[in-house]
C-alpha cells in the first residue's frame, strides 16, 4: 500500500538528500502481528546520525529483524535529520517521526538509542527535543515513551545517565525479548514506572541509573576546585549490574533479509558477524575487553545466512565482520567456500580486521576474484618498545613484509595508521612514525597515506588510569609527526585536536559531565562528529558554566581511586586490568589465552566461555599448510588484530587493513550487537569537511567510505597473475613472453550477450531518488531476481545496463527506457514478472532486441506540465526563440526552441503537453521552456512529469515512443 510522501514535494526538493527520509526501502517491513493477548509494543530504534552512517549499523539490523520476527513487537527506524530538515521541522513545529510509518517518536512505547561515539551524544538530545520529549528522565511521565540505550558507550553510561530510563549493558540481544516482554506487560498495565524498574532490577545487562547515587568528596585544598568522585552507592539494595553475554553465537538471532538502502551508506553491503570478542589483549582497545570471550559462528551457518541475505537484497558486496576476522578458526575454508559460491555472480568479499600474519598469498588470491580496493597496515606504534607497551606483538619486518605483499599483488597505494599520545610515549617514538612512513613510502614505490589519531583512554581497559591530554599536547604531537613525515607521495591526515580533547572528557567523565553535554547541545551543537561542525568553544563555555575545571578533569586517577564505571561489570576484573597496566609499564607483552591458556581475566563466567568453530589444532595446521608467508614455527595467533571502528580515519576506504586499529584506545564503537560500526562505522571525528564529501568519497572509492576495512575484494585473477608471474613463466623464452604481453594488451572482447530494452515508470516517493541511487535499485532488483546480467571487463566489472536518459530529481515518469544485456536468454515476460522494486517503480514492458540491432537512441521526450493556476489558453504566444539560462555550474546554456519543440498542446488552462527533442547540447528544461513559450514569470510554480520517451527509429529516422524496429510490441507509458 502506498504510504505517500513523508514531507511536501517542495520540502523534499529543498533537502540535500531526500532519499534519506522516504522509508520505503525493500525489506523495511515492521511487524503488525500482535501477541496472543492482542497487544503490540512499538519500538523506535534511534541512531543519532544521518542515514548514510546509521544504516551501516549492524546492531540496528539485528534488533530490527529480531523485533519484527516476534509477534507482539514492532520496530521502526529513526535517524537524525540533517540540518536542512531540522530547520523545517522546527520552523513548522512538526515532531520527528519514524521512517516506515511516519509515526511521531513521542507515540512509540520505547525509544532505543545506540551509544556509539561520545561526540554523537548531543545528537541524542536533539532527537528527543525534536520529538517533543523532555530531555531528562525525571521530567518524563508515564505517558512518554520509555527512553533506553545500549552499545559500547554504555560501558560508561554515567555522562548520559540523566537522560535515560535505563541502559542495556553488553550483548543486548542475549535477553532482548524477555526484557521487552516485561516492558510490554508494564506498558499495558497502567502501573507507574517504578513498578517496571522493580521488575527489571537485577536482570543481567540492565542498569537503572536512578537506583544508584554517585558520591563526591570535598575539593582538595590548594588544588583544582573539583569535588573528587568517590564511588556509586546502590539505593534500596540494588545489585551492581553485570553485562549480558551471548553464550552461543550460532544460536543467537541474525537477520536473513536485511533492508536494502536507497541512499548509499558508508558500508553498502551485506554484513554477517562471524565472531564476537577478541583475546589478543591490545591494551588500548576497549572492544577487546568489553566483548570477551571469543565466540565464533560455524562456517556452514555463516554461509547459509549470507546466502539468504544476498538472495533477499540483491547486494553484490559482502563482509565477514569480527574484531579480528583472520583469527576465525575456519577462515580459510570460509573464504574459499564463499568465493566458490558467489564469485561467478560478481559478489565481492571484504574482511575487516586482518592481521599481518593472517594475510597470505593464497588467501588473497582467493578473495581477489571480483574487484580491487585498497590496502592498509595499522602498526599503531612505530617502535618495538611502544608496541610491547600496548601489547601489539608486531615487528618492523612484519610491516615491511606486508607492504611488499601489497606491492606484489598490484596495490599502488598503501595506507598506514598510527596513534600518538600512547602511555610512555617519547619524542623518539613520534619520530619513528615519520621514519617508518618514509621507509615504507620508498619500499612500495607508490602513494602512501598516513593516518594519525590521538589516543584517548577508555573505560574497562588497562589504560583507564591514564590521564587525558591537553589541547596543546595533542596538537604538538600531531604536528611533530606531520612535519617530519613530509615526503614525495606521502599524505598525512588527522582530525581536529579539539575533537580528541572533547572525546576524552566525555569518555572519562562521571554524571557531572551530563550537564556539560546538555549545555553544549543547547548552545547549538549538531553533528559534532563531523569535523566541519565541531566547535571546541562550546565545550569550553559549557565547562566553565558547569564549574568543572578542564585541568582537573584531565588528571590521571590513582590506581586505588574509584572510577565512574567501577560499579558496572563487563567480566574482566579490575585486578587483571591493573596487572596488565603493570606489565605495560614494564614493556612486557601478554599472550592470547587461546594459545597460552586461561590468564584469569574473569570474562569466562556463568556459562560463557571461548567457543571456536574448529579446534585450535586444526587452525594451526591450516595456517602452516596454506600460508607460505608464515613460518611454521612460533605463535600463530599474535597480537595484531584490526578492530576497525569509528576511529579509522576518513581516507582508509575499502581496504585490506592489517593491524589493529579498532577502539585504538578511544573508540567506543565496538561490535556486539550494537554496531557494525563496531567494525565498520567510520571514525566519526574524521568525517568529511561537509556532508556532500561522503558522496564524493563513495564515488571515488567505487564503493563507499569504508574507512576501516581491508577489503581484499580486488582484481581479476589474470591481473593478479600478471603482477606475480609463476616460476615457469619467468623462464619462458623472451620471444614467447613478448608475444604473451602483446596478447594481454589487446582489448578484451566481450563474450556473447543477449540484448533487451525495458520501459518502466517512476512515481510517488521514488521520484526523490537520484540517478545513481536509482541505478543501484535496478542492479539489486536484477540480482535479487536471479536474472544473469552481463558484465563489462576490467578491474571493476560493472553490469551492462544504463538508463537512456537521467531523469531529474523529483520528476515522475510514465515511460523511462533502460537497455540491458544478459549472459543468457530469458523470456521478456519472465523478466518483467520477476523483478521486485520499491514502492513507486514498476515495469511497463520488456522487449528483446534482435541480434545485431542497434542500441536504442534517445530522440527526446513528451512532457506534461501542470500549473497551480490557469496559465495556458490556445496556442503559445511565442512559437520559437532562443531560450538561455545558467546551469547548476553557472554556465549559460542556449537553445533554439524552433529546433527542439516539435509539439505543444494546451489541453486545458492548467495542463500543457510539450514534445522536446534532444540536440547536440542536450535538451532545454521543460518547465523553463513552458514559461518561455507563454511568457510566464520566472517564478511561476510548475510541475513536470514525463509521459513518453521518444526513441529514434533506426530504419525510419522518426520519433518512436516504443521500438517499432524490434520483434516485440512497442514499449509505451501504459502498464501491460
Amino acid at each position: 500500500m502506498a504510504r505517500g510522501l513523508p514531507y511536501p514535494p517542495g520540502v523534499l526538493m529543498s533537502l540535500e538528500r531526500p532519499g534519506r527520509y522516504l522509508g520505503t526501502e525493500l525489506n523495511a517491513l515492521p511487524n503488525l502481528v500482535p501477541d496472543g493477548s492482542g497487544r503490540l509494543l512499538k519500538v523506535a530504534l534511534c541512531f543519532p546520525d544521518v542515514y548514510e552512517i546509521a544504516f551501516s549499523h549492524l546492531g540496528h539490523k539485528i534488533l530490527y529483524g529480531l523485533f519484527n520476527s516476534t509477534p507482539g513487537f514492532s520496530a521502526e527506524r529513526a535517524y537524525a535529520p540533517w540540518v536542512d530538515l531540522e530547520a523545517y521541522l522546527r520552523g513548522k513545529g512538526i515532531p520527528l517521526a519514524s521512517l516506515e510509518s511516519r509515526t511521531p517518536l513521542g507515540d512509540f512505547g520505547v525509544l532505543g538509542f545506540s551509544l556509539q561515539y561520545e561526540l554523537g551524544y548531543t545528537g541524542i538530545l536533539n532527537m528527543l527535543e525534536l520529538s517533543g520529549i523532555p530531555l531528562r528522565a525525571k521530567d518524563r511521565g508515564d505517558r512518554h515513551p520509555l527512553v533506553v540505550a545500549g552499545g559500547p558507550g554504555a560501558s560508561n553510561p554515567e555522562p548520559m545517565s540523566a537522560f535515560f530510563d535505563f541502559f542495556f549493558l553488553g550483548d543486548a540481544e542475549a535477553n532482548l525479548i524477555e526484557d521487552y516482554s516485561i516492558i510490554k506487560e508494564w506498558r499495558f498495565s497502567g502501573e507507574p514506572k517504578e513498578a517496571l524498574f522493580q521488575a527489571l532490577l537485577g536482570r543481567e545487562g540492565i542498569y537503572i541509573p536512578s537506583l544508584y547515587r554517585p558520591l563526591y568528596g570535598r575539593p582538595r585544598r590548594g588544588g583544582a576546585a573539583l569535588a573528587p568522585f568517590e564511588g556509586v552507592e546502590p539505593l534500596g539494595g540494588a545489585p551492581f549490574p553485570k553485562a549480558a553475554k551471548v553464550r552461543d553465537l550460532d544460536k543467537s538471532y541474525f537477520p536473513c533479509s536485511q533492508i536494502v538502502p536507497f541512499v548509499k551508506p558508508v558500508h553498502d553491503r551485506v554484513a554477517v558477524e562471524i565472531a564476537r570478542g577478541c583475546t589478543r589483549g591490545c591494551r588500548f582497545c576497549q572492544a577487546g575487553y568489553l566483548y570477551r570471550p571469543v565466540r565464533e559462528r560455524e562456517k556452514d551457518g555463516i554461509l547459509g545466512v549470507m546466502a539468504q541475505n544476498l538472495a533477499a537484497t540483491g547486494q553484490d558486496e559482502a563482509a565477514f565482520l569480527a574484531l579480528s576476522a583472520g583469527d576465525h578458526s575456519q577462515i580459510a575454508d570460509l573464504v574459499g567456500s564463499f568465493m566458490d559460491m558467489f564469485a561467478a555472480r560478481k559478489v565481492s568479499l571484504s574482511l575487516p580486521s586482518l592481521r599481518v600474519r593472517s594475510v597470505n598469498r593464497r588467501l588473497a588470491e582467493n578473495i581477489l576474484r571480483v574487484r580491487k580496493t585498497g590496502f592498509t597496515i595499522a602498526p599503531e606504534a612505530a617502535t618495538a618498545r611502544l608496541r610491547r607497551v600496548i601489547n601489539k606483538d608486531l615487528t618492523e619486518e612484519d610491516i615491511l613484509r606486508a607492504a611488499e605483499l601489497s606491492r606484489s599483488l598490484g596495490w599502488r597505494t598503501l595506507k598506514l595508521y598510527f596513534m600518538c599520545g600512547l602511555p610512555t610515549e617519547t619524542e623518539e617514538d613520534l619520530d619513528a612514525i615519520a621514519g617508518l612512513s618514509l621507509r615504507l613510502g620508498k619500499a612500495v614505490k607508490g602513494k602512501l597515506n598516513v593516518g594519525l589519531a590521538h589516543f584517548t583512554p577508555k573505560a574497562h581497559t588497562p589504560f583507564q588510569w591514564h590521564g587525558g591530554s591537553t589541547l596543546k599536547e595533542i596538537r604538538d604531537r600531531l604536528d611533530f609527526v606531520r612535519d617530519r613525515a613530509r615526503g614525495r607521495g606521502i599524505n598525512i591526515k588527522y582530525q581536529d585536536p579539539g575533537v580528541s580533547l572533547a572525546e576524552a572528557l566525555v569518555a572519562r567523565g562521571d554524571r557531572r559531565m551530563g550537564d556539560v553535554i546538555e549545555k553544549v547541545f543547547l548552545k547549538g551543537a549538531r553533528f559534532e562528529a563531523w569535523s566541519d561542525r565541531f566547535r571546541l568553544a562550546l565545550w569550553e563555555e559549557a565547562l566553565e558554566e558547569a564549574g568543572l575545571p578542564l585541568g582537573a578533569l584531565l588528571e590521571a586517577p590513582s590506581e586505588d581511586a574509584p572510577l565512574p564505571w567501577d560499579h558496572l561489570s563487563y567480566g574482566v576484573t579490575k585486578d587483571f586490568l591493573r596487572a596488565e597496566l603493570s606489565r605495560a609499564m614494564n614493556c612486557e607483552s601478554s599472550p592470547d589465552c587461546r594459545e597460552a591458556g586461561c590468564l584469569g581475566c574473569g570474562a569466562c563466567r556463568d556459562g560463557v566461555g571461548i567457543a571456536l568453530a574448529a579446534p585450535l589444532e586444526f587452525r594451526r595446521l591450516a595456517l602452516q599448510t596454506n600460508n607460505a608467508d608464515i613460518p611454521p614455527e612460533g605463535p600463530i595467533l599474535d597480537n595484531e588484530g584490526f578492530n576497525i571502528g569509528k576511529d579509522t580515519p576518513n581516507f582508509v576506504k575499502e581496504d585490506v587493513i592489517i593491524g589493529k586499529a579498532g577502539n585504538k584506545a578511544f573508540s567506543t564503537d565496538r561490535p556486539s550487537l550494537y554496531n557494525e560500526g563496531d567494525i565498520n562505522t567510520p571514525r566519526e571525528g574524521d568525517r568529511s569537511d561537509n556532508e556532500s564529501n561522503i558522496l564524493k568519497a563513495q564515488e571515488n572509492s567505487k564503493n563507499h567510505q569504508d574507512n576501516e576495512e581491508i577489503i581484499l575484494a580486488a582484481s581479476q585473477p589474470k591481473a593478479l597473475a600478471h603482477n606475480q608471474p609463476k616460476a615457469q613463466e619467468k623462464d619462458q623464452p623472451k620471444a614467447q613472453a613478448q608475444s604473451q604481453a602483446k596478447a594481454k594488451n589487446k582489448p578484451q572482447q566481450l563474450p556473447p550477450s543477449h540484448d533487451y530494452v525495458m520501459s518502466f515508470r517512476k512515481e510517488g516517493a521514488s521520484v526523490y531518488l537520484g540517478h545513481l541511487e536509482l541505478m543501484e535499485v535496478f542492479k539489486r532488483a536484477f540480482r535479487k531476481a536471479g536474472i544473469p546480467l552481463a558484465y563489462s571487463h576490467g578491474f571493476h566489472p560493472q553490469p551492462r545496463l544504463s538508463f537512456l536518459s537521467a531523469l531529474p530529481l523529483g520528476v515522475a515518469s510514465q515511460d523511462e527506457c533502460l537497455p540491458f544485456a544478459l549472459k543468457e536468454p530469458v523470456p521478456p515476460g519472465l523478466i518483467r514478472d520477476a523483478l521486485v522494486f520499491p514502492e513507486g517503480i514498476a515495469v511497463n514492458q520488456v522487449a528483446r532486441r534482435p541480434a545485431g540491432s542497434p542500441k536504442p537512441r534517445l530522440r527526446g521526450a513528451s512532457w506534461l506540465i501542470t500549473a497551480e493556476a490557469p496559465c495556458w489558453e490556445g496556442e503559445a504566444p511565442f512559437a520559437g526563440g532562443i531560450l538561455s539560462y545558467p546551469d547548476k555550474n553557472g554556465r549559460t546554456r542556449a537553445f533554439d526552441l524552433s529546433t527542439h519543440v516539435i509539439g505543444c498542446v494546451a489541453s486545458n488552462p492548467k495542463s500543457l503537453t510539450l514534445d522536446i527533442l534532444q540536440g547536440e547540447n542536450g535538451a532545454p528544461n521543460p518547465a523553463r521552456t513552458a514559461r518561455f513559450l507563454w511568457g510566464l514569470p520566472e517564478g511561476t510554480p510548475l510541475t513536470v512529469a514525463k509521459l513518453k520517451t521518444l526513441l529514434r527509429d533506426a530504419s525510419k529516422g522518426n520519433e518512436a515512443q516504443g521500438k517499432e524496429a524490434l520483434d516485440s510490441p512497442p514499449l509505451t507509458g501504459k502498464a501491460p
